[in-house]
């Protein structure tokens, strides 16, 4: 008999394109040179060198990069850095995001329940989770594996689930209810509600 082997998820991470559309808005609004100086030397050579679009880059980096943001500015800036980022794989995904509202309704329920299979294409190492609060709220559970998230990262991720609301042509908000570590993962947790 076979002893079985753990399995184990990947480390969190994510398609390059993320990071480079991060280094493209810092770029376009003078804060590059400021925030490299402000990584650590493996996520400053990153941003240098951005990496192709398709490859997957470790989630520590772009948590780098959203803390620098965040302490040289504010959450509001690391949203909108997430936005114009996000915004650029929202477009390339446009057609599973369309089959998604034609088979279960442009309802925001219905996209932040089947947000797993969307993110499975530009992120790894996610566990995620979609609860039905009310009518028109939910919460939103991300773990992260192997990284540590911070709250700038919440409100990044904050920032992103909120474009759902945008395709579903909903009035709403994303907010961080809480970060904590379990072991050796984080937990990320997010309120969405919506008019």
């Amino acid at each position: 008999m076979r002893a079985k082997t753990p399995t184990t998820r990947p480390q969190a991470s994510l398609k390059g394109t993320v990071v480079r559309g991060f280094v493209r808005y810092l770029d376009k609004t003078g804060r590059l040179h400021s925030v490299m100086a402000n990584v650590p030397p493996e996520t400053h050579q990153l941003m240098v060198n951005p990496p192709v679009a398709t490859t997957w880059v470790s989630g520590k980096h772009s948590i780098a990069i959203i803390d620098a943001v965040g302490a040289e500015t504010d959450a509001a800036t690391v949203r909108e850095m997430t936005r114009a980022a996000v915004g650029t794989l929202i477009e390339l995904l446009q057609a599973p995001l369309r089959g998604i509202l034609r088979l279960f309704g442009a309802s925001p329920h219905a996209m932040y329940e089947r947000a797993s299979l969307i993110m499975g294409t530009s992120w790894r190492g996610y566990e995620y989770r979609y609860e039905h609060l009310a009518e028109r709220a939910g919460r939103i559970e991300l773990r992260s594996s192997g990284v540590r998230e911070s709250l700038m990262s919440g409100e990044s991720w904050a920032a992103g689930f909120e474009q759902l609301l945008d395709i579903c042509s909903a009035k709403g908000e994303v907010k961080v209810e809480t970060v904590v570590m379990v072991g050796s993962d984080s937990v990320v947790t997010l309120l969405v509600a919506w008019r």
